[in-house]
């Protein structure tokens, strides 16, 4: 049962942890394509991804 609830916790950390890291990219993303509105500029939007294949 110790073995069982300590892996589970993990799991939940673990996926916490990934939850923020998207919050944070997608935040990012956010941010760049609100200054391409309101500065008209046409300065690239940089996505990386913690997934190497969605980069493609």
């Amino acid at each position: 049962m110790t073995f069982t609830s300590g892996l589970l916790i993990t799991a939940v950390v673990i996926l916490t942890v990934y939850i923020i890291i998207i919050k944070l990219q997608i935040r990012s993303i956010n941010r760049q394509l609100e200054k391409r509105l309101k500065e008209h500029t046409r300065q690239p939007i940089s996505l990386e991804l913690i997934n190497s294949g969605l980069n493609t």
